[in-house]
């Protein structure tokens, strides 16, 4: 975990010190840059915030969570924004850590967000990723397909709201590749992952 400073453009200060050029900086897309004569503005402020790393353990963004009520960034959590190493469309939080007992046990757990994952690989269950927010797409079926195999099986997590319903059933119309793989486990009215695990 981290905390994105409140100030305008701290980040932007700290990664000039560390000698990187604009032209990263920019390309990173966690520093807004703009054609008039305004500082840089950080893309975070005030949020407690999440390492997102890739299948191989690199990091390569950030999501933020709303800790304060005048927070204007609009969600409670918020993804980075697609960079040269960062694609939304291809990564699972998680999955660097969860890939070798996915890969064991052949099964592996699919929940929303990244406090459910996180509960999860705390409480001993490390074949989980979460989906951060964003739209399910063929990309992540094929990810989850090579970390259980064809024989494997995905089991799909969601929050027991109608948002959790809608998005089981986004996954299995646009993911048919994992027809006959996956399974879904709708959770009570209002409960998600982190409800189980502290009601014990």
């Amino acid at each position: 975990y981290g905390y994105s400073l409140e100030t305008p453009n701290a980040l932007y200060k700290h990664l000039k010190a560390k000698g990187h050029s604009d032209k990263n900086i920019e390309d990173s897309n966690l520093v807004l840059f703009f054609d008039d004569k305004r500082e840089p503005w950080d893309f975070f402020h005030g949020r407690l915030m999440i390492t997102l790393s890739d299948y191989l353990g690199r990091p390569v963004s950030f999501t933020s969570r709303k800790i304060f009520e005048d927070d204007k960034m609009p969600g409670k959590y918020v993804n980075g924004k697609e960079s040269p190493v960062f694609h939304k469309k291809s990564n699972l939080f998680g999955a660097d850590i969860a890939k070798k007992e996915a890969r064991n046990k052949k099964v592996i757990y699919v929940v929303e967000g990244q406090f459910d994952q996180i509960a999860m690989v705390e409480n001993g269950i490390e074949n989980v990723v979460a989906t951060s927010g964003t739209a399910f797409t063929e990309e992540h079926a094929n990810l989850l397909l090579r970390m259980v195999g064809d024989s494997g099986e995905i089991i799909f997590i969601m929050d027991g709201d109608e948002a959790g319903i809608e998005a089981a059933v986004k996954v299995f119309t646009s993911a048919k590749s994992l027809h006959s793989n996956a399974y879904a486990v709708l959770l009570d009215e209002g409960k998600d992952p982190c409800n189980y695990i502290e009601e014990g």
